[in-house]
C-alpha cells in the first residue's frame, strides 16, 4: 500500500484509513490480489478534486467519491478532520459500513487503530453477533465470507429476530454488488451460497436465481435435482474462480425458468443466449461495470460448448478458440458436466483441441 496512489493525500497533509472489513483482510495478509478498496479520508471533495484529476464524484448512494489507478479503485467515504488518530478511527466506528470488526488500518502510518477493543476476538477468528443488534446483510456477507474463507467461527447463531429484521432490510444495488463479490470470492464458495440461502441472503440480492427452484430437467443428464441444486453443485468442481468465472457459474442457467417447454417434457430451447440477455440486465441493476457484463454475456451465450465448437466451419472453431476468454469458457463448462456426473470425454477432446491449437 506504500507504493500506492494515496501518496499525494497524504503529502496534502489528508488522512486515509482502509475500511473495517479491507482492515480485516489487510491484516490476513489477504490483499495482494484485491483490486477495489473503501477509503476513509478527512480529505473534502474540493480537496480530492485538486489533488486527483481523474476522481469520480456523486457515484452512488455508499461512496463520495471514487479514483480508478493502477489497476485499483479506491471507493471514497468522506469523514470529518480529527488530530489524534485514535479520536478519527472512533470517529468511523460510529459511520462505518457495518462490519464485523470495527478495526481500521491507516495506510499512511502502517498501524491499526481498534476503537472498540475488538482485537481479541479478531486474532482468535471468532465473530460475535452481538456486535450489530440488527446486524445489516453487508454484515452477515463478510461473516461468511470470514467463515468460510478463513475458519472464522460464530459466537452464537444469528437469532431468528435478527434474521427477519435482515429481510426487512431495504438494500440498495451496490450493496447487493458488495455482497454477491464477497460470497463469491469466497474460498468455499458452495457452502457459503448455501449458507447465504439459509439466511435468505442470496435471495434479497438475487431473486431471479430462485426461480430456478423446482424447474425439473431431464434424470438421465441431471440427476442431481432441479437448476436451482445443479447451479449451486458446479461450485463444488471449480478452484479459485475469479470474479467474472464465478458469476457466469451462478448465471449460467439462469435462462431455463423462461424457457422451460414443460414440466413433463423439460427442453430449453435457447436457454443459452436468453439467459446471457437476461444476466446482462441482472448486472446492470447491480451495478456492475460493462466489460465484465460483457464477458459474462459470451461466457453464458456460449455455455454449451460442445454444440458451439460442432456448429462451427473449420476457420470459425479456430477464431472461437482464440477468444481470450476460451480457457475461462471450459472451466465454466467442466464444472456445468461434472455436476451432473456427465462424461468428460467430450470436454477432454475439446481441451485437446484447444491444446494442439495453442501448440501452432
Amino acid at each position: 500500500m506504500k507504493k500506492s496512489p494515496l501518496v499525494p493525500l497524504f503529502s496534502a497533509g489528508y488522512k486515509a484509513y482502509l475500511s473495517s472489513f479491507d482492515s480485516i483482510l489487510h491484516y490476513l495478509d489477504a490483499t495482494k490480489n484485491k483490486n477495489e478498496f473503501i477509503v476513509y479520508t478527512d480529505a473534502d471533495l474540493a480537496a480530492l478534486g485538486s489533488i486527483y484529476e481523474d476522481i469520480e464524484f456523486s457515484i452512488s448512494s455508499l461512496f463520495d467519491a471514487r479514483l480508478k489507478a493502477s489497476g485499483i479503485t479506491y471507493n471514497f467515504i468522506l469523514s470529518a478532520q480529527k488530530e489524534d488518530d485514535t479520536e478519527f478511527a472512533r470517529a468511523l466506528s460510529q459511520k462505518a459500513v457495518s462490519s464485523v470488526f470495527s478495526v481500521f488500518y491507516n495506510i499512511q502510518t502502517d498501524v491499526y487503530h481498534d476503537p472498540d477493543a475488538n482485537y481479541k476476538t479478531l486474532r482468535n477468528r471468532i465473530i460475535d453477533v452481538n456486535n450489530a443488534s440488527e446486524p445489516s446483510p453487508i454484515f452477515i456477507a463478510q461473516a461468511i465470507h470470514l467463515i468460510h474463507t478463513y475458519d472464522f467461527q460464530l459466537k452464537k447463531s444469528f437469532s431468528n429476530n435478527q434474521l427477519n429484521l435482515l429481510e426487512q432490510t431495504a438494500i440498495n444495488p451496490e450493496s447487493m454488488r458488495l455482497i454477491l463479490t464477497l460470497l463469491l470470492s469466497s474460498k468455499d464458495i458452495y457452502n457459503a451460497l448455501i449458507k447465504s440461502c439459509e439466511y435468505k441472503l442470496l435471495e434479497i440480492c438475487l431473486p431471479e436465481l430462485f426461480e430456478m427452484r423446482n424447474i425439473f430437467q431431464d434424470k438421465e443428464h441431471h440427476p442431481e435435482g432441479d437448476v436451482f441444486t445443479h447451479t449451486l453443485e458446479c461450485f463444488k468442481y471449480v478452484d479459485s474462480p475469479d470474479l467474472t468465472l464465478a458469476l457466469a457459474l451462478l448465471l449460467h442457467d439462469i435462462g431455463k425458468p423462461d424457457t422451460v417447454s414443460s414440466k413433463s417434457d423439460a427442453r430449453f430451447h435457447d436457454h443459452a443466449y436468453k439467459g446471457a440477455q437476461k444476466a446482462v440486465r441482472i448486472l446492470k441493476r447491480l451495478e456492475f461495470e460493462k466489460e465484465l457484463t460483457d464477458d459474462i454475456f459470451f461466457l453464458i451465450n456460449n455455455h454449451l460448448v460442445a454444440r458451439e465448437v460442432a456448429r462451427r466451419s473449420p476457420a470459425k472453431k479456430t477464431e472461437f478458440m482464440k477468444h481470450r476468454l476460451f480457457p475461462t469458457l471450459l472451466k465454466l463448462y467442466k464444472a456445468d458436466i461434472s455436476s451432473c456426473f456427465g462424461d468428460l470425454e467430450t470436454y477432454s477432446k475439446i481441451m485437446s483441441m484447444y491444446n494442439n491449437q495453442q501448440d501452432n
